[in-house]
């Protein structure tokens, strides 16, 4: 799949849909949408994986079900908690990080983090989610750039472990629009920092502030990266995913058991080849969605080394730590 025009309206469709998969194993109903529908990614949101070989088994079977030239997203939601059992790095919190205010060190844990993510073929994190209502009385734009400083470092970290960090800007970009701080030169300098560090974003899709957040990030902040429309809603429908899609979200995550997934990758293909979806928006979106999936870290699954992995892990927290202590 290495040209927009080369693919069929039932694979554009597929490619723009990422769902989310809450079992610990590989299911034909996974099978199904990877290899039959195409959809261009997979969050796993399984919290009772065992091991990092069991990860590292799904991933792989994942992007071979894709097929040869057809790159996943393969990734997980925010890094809240460990995603095996055992065998993998305890991840922080970001506000511990936050707490913590030592931004060599929130780098070096996010590129501890996503090494060993890369190591079982996970390619995409979505983090980090910065907050502001934590609690903390300070204004705004006196919060703004800590929090900001310590996003940054996180994702040069993931950046550097070749793992897409696609952080959720709904607070950011919402707080900004609130505040009236658009042109506020401390604000505009990280926020421009943050988009240069990724080449995706997440919004929530159900919010009512949505088109406005993609206008902001387009026209005011000159993201020209992937736009990822985030639906938590059970309930939600194709024609709510064709109106994202039109207001300028390039792909969606649909959060549902299989059958919906299903029935909503059949309603979009079939609303697609009715007319009901505007091809230059639809176009535009498959260009965005594999333009970056040329980029590093897509479609390669590397064979599990235990003894390697292990080794890696160890030497980076031996470095982390020392550094944390000069």
């Amino acid at each position: 799949m290495t040209t927009d025009n080369a693919i069929t309206i039932e694979e554009k469709i597929g490619q723009l849909c990422f769902v989310r998969f809450d079992e610990n194993h590989i299911n034909e109903n996974i099978i199904h949408l990877v290899s039959n529908h195409h959809i261009g990614g997979v969050l796993l949101t399984n919290e009772l994986f065992e091991k990092p070989k069991q990860v590292h088994h799904i991933t792989d079977y994942l992007q071979r079900y894709a097929g040869v030239g057809r790159p996943l997203f393969i990734g997980i939601e925010g890094a809240e908690h460990p995603l095996t059992l055992s065998g993998m790095t305890q991840p922080i919190p970001h506000n511990m990080m936050e707490q913590l205010n030592n931004r060599l060190y929130t780098k070096q844990q996010a590129e501890l983090y996503g090494k060993e993510l890369r190591a079982v073929g996970i390619n995409t994190i979505i983090a980090p989610n910065v907050r502001f209502d934590d609690g903390n009385p300070k204004p705004f734009v006196d919060l703004f750039r800590p929090k900001m400083q310590h996003a940054i470092a996180t994702m040069e970290g993931y950046k550097k472990a070749v793992v897409q960090s696609v952080p959720n800007v709904d607070a950011i970009i919402e707080n900004i629009a609130a505040s009236n701080a658009t042109n506020k030169g401390r604000i505009r300098l990280y926020v421009d920092k943050l988009l240069k560090n990724t080449s995706a974003l997440f919004l929530q899709g159900d919010s009512i502030h949505f088109k406005n957040n993609i206008a902001l990030l387009r026209e005011t902040f000159g993201f020209d990266g992937l736009i990822v429309a985030n639906f938590h809603s059970t309930n939600v429908t194709a024609n709510e995913l064709i109106e994202a899609l039109h207001d300028g979200a390039d792909a969606f995550v649909i959060h549902d058991n299989y059958e919906k997934q299903l029935t909503l990758l059949n309603e979009l293909t079939e609303q697609a080849k009715a007319g009901a979806i505007l091809e230059t928006r639809l176009e535009n979106a498959v260009h965005r969605l594999l333009e970056l999936k040329q980029s590093d870290g897509f479609g390669t699954i590397y064979p599990y080394d235990r003894d390697a992995f292990r080794q890696r892990m160890f030497a980076q927290l031996v470095e982390t730590a020392n550094n944390l202590h000069k």
